[in-house]
């Protein structure tokens, strides 16, 4: 995949949005948009699900494109109308989800409880308008759980399972179907989807970068603070460093499972904006540093200062053992933001394997056999069974959601996992 013109507009809102820029002062440069197609372009953010965060800056290039083609004005005022309805309507969403957030967080603080908003609106003071950054559930992390729990086994602890009674009081069941192991989901017939954090992330294919995660939940949860989003609205969260790092485990998250888009890439882009104090810093860098992500967290940081307007000193922290072009795998990177949409969802996508050689893809496949059957895979003498019905399982989800072959999967597995590679995931 190369880079087309519908992209390189795409990029050019997103440094707009991260600048600060007047959208009234964006200059659109008739010979360079001339060619473009607003359907394309309309495609890529509501792919993203960045309409909220655009809005502004498409009605900017619509009016430009309509005044270059005046005879599609009204076709192209019909694309404007579609991403100002998509923003409204994530708009009036998030106000109903902070909403529900204040209720569910107050009735677990008064029973006692510490709770934490994870991402959400904690992630939306980062932007200039809170509201503009989509959500679409409330992650609550229990920093009381117990972190070798399990949410199959509800052995997360008192602190959780009395968390868990309070939220079916307040109108919520357990989703049934939910697979994760760190968290648990809660549905109601009104309210946005909860998912209730035993873990701050899923287990990660790394036992050293666990250590550290665990160790980074202990501290952080003595540095939980109340934060106002809103006018009247203060919420438990992260901040800081913590909430920084916490961002970028977000990322890893999707990334080695179906991948991520632009999006997350903005909440660490748009937290490194801000510029840490010299402890925030040297506090940030020792999580990324400790817990293998070095060159991933550089890579970021490099797409955020080439291509989203993110300011070099912001981030020169991040290169005390290289220059920023030792990280330079930023067209790659952006092909996969590009490719993995909002979350990596697509029937298409599979996980990034460790490596790309046949036993890595092996070694992803057992992995995931031991997510889908935490207790039963203790036992070794269990395993050949539960790799088959992690197979079935797998051939069965591959045809009832019309992938891809599965030649096809495998090939963009091994492709992602050369990328993991390039970024070297917990080797530093």
């Amino acid at each position: 995949m190369f880079i087309v013109l519908e992209n390189k507009i795409f990029l050019q809102l997103c440094r707009a949005l991260v600048e600060g820029t007047d959208i009234e002062k964006i200059t659109w440069k008739n010979e360079r948009i001339a060619g473009s197609e607003p359907g394309r372009l309309y495609q890529i953010i509501t792919d993203q699900s960045m309409q909220s965060l655009l809005v502004c800056g498409f009605e900017s290039y619509i009016n430009a494109m309509s005044q270059i083609h005046p005879e599609r004005a009204e076709e192209f005022a019909k694309l404007a109308d579609r991403v100002r309805s998509a923003a409204r309507s994530q708009i009036i969403a998030n106000y109903r989800i902070w909403h529900e957030t204040d209720r569910i967080v107050g009735r677990l603080e008064d029973a006692g409880i510490r709770v934490v908003l994870l991402k959400g609106a904690a992630a939306g003071i980062l932007y200039p308008e809170p509201e503009c950054r989509k959500s679409g559930d409330i992650d609550l992390w229990i920093p009381d759980a117990d972190p070798k729990g399990s949410a199959k086994l509800h052995t997360f602890g008192k602190a959780f399972d009395r968390a868990s009674e309070i939220l079916s009081d307040s109108g919520y069941s357990e989703e049934k179907d939910e697979i994760s192991n760190y968290h648990m989901g809660f549905l109601s017939e009104t309210g946005p989807k909860i998912e209730l954090h035993g873990r701050i992330t899923r287990e990660l294919d790394d036992r050293g970068a666990m250590q550290c995660i665990d160790a980074f939940m202990k501290s952080s949860s003595e540095r939980i603070s109340r934060v106002e989003v809103h006018e009247g609205l203060m919420v438990p969260s992260l901040t800081g460093a913590d909430l920084g790092f916490y961002l970028l485990l977000h990322m890893i998250h999707h990334f080695v499972g179906g991948g991520f888009g632009f999006r997350l890439l903005l909440d660490i882009v748009m937290y490194l904006k801000q510029d840490p104090d010299d402890e925030e810093k040297k506090r940030f860098y020792s999580y990324v540093e400790s817990s293998g992500l070095l060159t991933f967290t550089a890579s970021m940081c490099t797409i955020g200062v080439k291509k989203l307007g993110l300011p070099y000193d912001s981030v020169s922290f991040m290169f005390r053992e290289k220059s920023m072009e030792a990280y330079d795998t930023t067209e790659l990177l952006i092909n996969e933001l590009f490719e993995a949409k909002e979350f990596g969802n697509d029937p298409d996508r599979m996980a990034a394997p460790k490596n790309s050689s046949v036993f890595g893809l092996i070694s992803e496949f057992h992995h995931q056999m031991t997510r889908n059957y935490p207790v039963a895979c203790k036992y070794i003498p269990l395993w050949p069974a539960l790799w088959t019905m992690t197979l079935a399982r797998y051939l069965h989800n591959n045809r009832v959601l019309h992938r891809a072959p599965a030649t096809a999967m495998i090939k963009k597995s091994r492709d992602r996992a050369k990328l993991r590679e390039k970024l070297r995931l917990y080797e530093e």
